[in-house]
Parts: structure tokens; sequence; C-alpha cells
């Protein structure tokens, strides 16, 4: 995918000026197994910090956790945030690349879960999370008036592109009656967890049924140009993919 040049975006930087001002202050972090990460992601991410930049909005990056158990890294992540005084933490696995705006768009959305999604390292094209429909197919959210308006309501999505709010943790411990427990040699609280029985369900998937269980809407921005590093770039947009896979089942119907 082409990753824009900053000065393409500086220039639209006025329509998130009502980002400014508002205390926001983010923790990034991004898991991986050895702590390899890719140029595209790194053009990313760097693209991305900059222009939080220019809206006052810092970035705190935590240590990469090289670690093959991804739940215990994310666990530790949150437990960053909350000894924290940030508002969010953006978390972004190191094989993904994406455009700078990204971020932004997904603040203005204030909400407290919010992910992009990123298409599966398979030939076919596929996406990682299940979306809500109605009775009739239709896709459910919330729908403006242009495209980057556009919000999908998940059942549960992947875990490679997600901002939460401190308070959403918060809110979990106190529905759920959590308590802190020891990973390593620190005390934190198990919001991830893989489920081997009696399905296999990853870290990911099974956070998003403790927060449906919590009354936490998880909430997607489908409209994010997102890579994918593998044996080759999984390039793809999963808004433009539904209105494809929409357009031509009209043409099957007519």
């Amino acid at each position: 995918m082409r990753i824009k040049h900053i000065n393409e975006v500086i220039d639209t930087l006025s329509k998130y000026q009502s980002l400014r001002g508002k205390g926001i202050k983010i923790l990034f972090g991004s898991p991986s197994l050895n702590g390899e990460v890719s140029i595209d992601f790194t053009a990313s991410l760097l693209q991305s910090i900059e222009m939080l930049g220019k809206l006052g909005i810092p970035v705190l990056m935590l240590k990469n956790l090289n670690s093959c158990y991804i739940d215990v890294a994310r666990n530790l992540y949150v437990e960053k945030l909350l000894a924290s005084r940030a508002t969010h933490l953006w978390q972004v696995d190191t094989d993904m690349s994406w455009p700078p705006e990204a971020i932004l768009n997904m603040l203005l959305k204030d909400k407290d879960f919010i992910a992009g999604i990123g298409r599966k390292k398979l030939e076919k094209e596929e996406y990682a999370g299940i979306n809500y429909t109605d009775e009739a197919g239709t896709v459910l959210g919330e729908f403006g008036e242009n495209e980057e308006d556009v919000l999908i309501q998940m059942k549960v999505i992947g875990g490679a592109f997600t901002l939460h709010k401190r308070e959403m943790f918060r809110k979990i411990i106190g529905k759920q009656g959590l308590l802190p427990t020891i990973i390593g040699d620190t005390k934190a609280y198990v919001f991830y967890e893989c489920k081997y029985r009696p399905e296999w369900r990853s870290e990911d998937y099974v956070f998003c049924d403790l927060c449906t269980r919590s009354d936490i809407d998880i909430w997607c921005y489908p409209n994010i140009n997102m890579g994918h590093k593998g044996y080759t770039n999984y390039n793809g947009n999963w808004f433009k993919h539904l209105k494809k896979i929409k357009t031509e089942s009209r043409k099957q119907c007519a």
C-alpha cells in the first residue's frame, strides 16, 4: 500500500482541530514475538505520531514486549494504562500499516472501544471480524453523510488495530468484579486470555466477549486502507470491500 507523505495530510488537519485541548494522552503498545517491525509499520507510526503532535496530543511508547504470549503482553499494557494519566491505549500489531489520519478519525468518534480492521493473510479477501446485521442482512452501525462518518457495530473484531479508553477497563473491572493476579512479576488484571475449550478462541475475540458481557459496544471504523504484511502484502479496505459485495449482489438480482 502507498503511505502518504506527511505534507499531503498536514493540510487536512483543520478537520481535526476539535481534538485539540481535550486532554487526550495516548499510550502506544505493539506486542510482538521477537520485536521485529516492518518498514511500512514504522513509517505509518512515525507519521501518525507527527500528526498527533501537530494537534498537541502526546504519545508515550510502551516497551515492546517480546513474547509468544500476546495475551500476557496486552494485559501488561492495560496495567500500564491504568497506572498512568493517559486517556487511551492504542495497540497495533507490528505487521500492519495504515494512513496516519486513521487514528485521528477514530479519536473523533469518541468511543470506548473502536478498531480498524485488517485483511486476513489469505488469497481470498476476508477480514478479521464479525459484524451485527438485522434480519434482512443489513449491516448495523452509525451512518453519516459521507464515507468517513460510517461506523459498523461488531460482535468481535481482531486486535491488530485498536483504540480503547482507560475508563472502559475500569467499567469492566466493576461490572465483572475482576481482581488483580500476578502476571510474571507484575500484579495486573486479566482482560485478555486465550481459550482452548470447548474450542480455540484467540485473546482478542475473548476480550470482545468480555466487553459485550460488560455492556460495552464494539465499533469498527471500516474505511481505512490497511496493509497486513505476510509472505506478500495483504492490502485492503473493508468499507470498500463491503460496497463491492453489495454492488455485485444488486447486479445478480437485476
